[in-house]
């Protein structure tokens, strides 16, 4: 006797329910950035300044070029101090969205320091690739996790970068430069930390 059964299929989820969980995930993404005080962006962009201050400090006084290779402590002192931040907080749960945005971090960071080693053998303006794929990796960062001031700080980058291609002065190219890192890392990480602490005072509200 033949026997035939029917295949099963599982039910899509609807598309109600498929907003609910990416709004969830977004919205779990916006709480590890607040719970974080935006400290990340404010050591990316702090260090950045730094380097960029001490670049040209060295360059202008000296007038030797091979200080240039001060740039590489940028992504070293910045690995240095999120390791050490990491290790004092506490273990969240990632969503999908939280290993995305990592992943787009990870090729723009090896992407940046392609192009970087490289500028030392080819004729390229590496601060204007830089910023504007860094740029483009805070725009889109902000855009998925809905935080404004986040996506405003990597179109000012992106528009910033272009501008760097018409500088002709060694001063206005590095102004340009950490011009954009305040307002693609400083003044975001403080409104996080700002909107960090006005939730922390509520939840002190509501515990009373």
């Amino acid at each position: 006797m033949n026997t035939s059964t029917k295949p099963t299929t599982e039910d899509p989820i609807d598309e109600k329910a498929s907003l609910e969980l990416i709004t969830r995930m977004i919205r779990n993404t916006q709480s590890h950035m607040e719970g974080n005080e935006g400290i990340p962006s404010l050591v990316w962009g702090y260090v950045t300044l730094a380097v960029t201050a001490a670049v040209w400090c060295a360059v202008h006084f000296t007038g030797n070029d091979y200080w240039h290779f001060l740039w590489f402590a940028i992504p070293v002192l910045g690995t240095i101090l999120m390791i050490i931040f990491r290790k004092h907080q506490p273990d969240t749960i990632h969503t999908y969205i939280d290993k995305a945005l990592c992943y787009v971090w990870i090729v723009l960071g090896a992407a940046c320091l392609i192009f970087s080693v490289l500028s030392f053998f080819a004729n390229m303006n590496i601060l204007s690739t830089v910023l504007l794929l860094i740029g483009a990796g805070t725009a889109i960062t902000g855009l998925i996790i809905k935080y404004l001031p986040i996506a405003i700080g990597g179109m000012v980058s992106i528009i910033l970068s272009t501008l760097l291609l018409f500088c002709h002065t060694f001063d206005s190219y590095l102004l340009i430069f950490a011009i954009a890192f305040i307002a693609m890392c400083i003044i975001p990480g403080h409104c996080l930390n700002h909107t960090a602490r006005k939730a922390a005072k509520s939840q002190e509200v509501r515990n009373v």
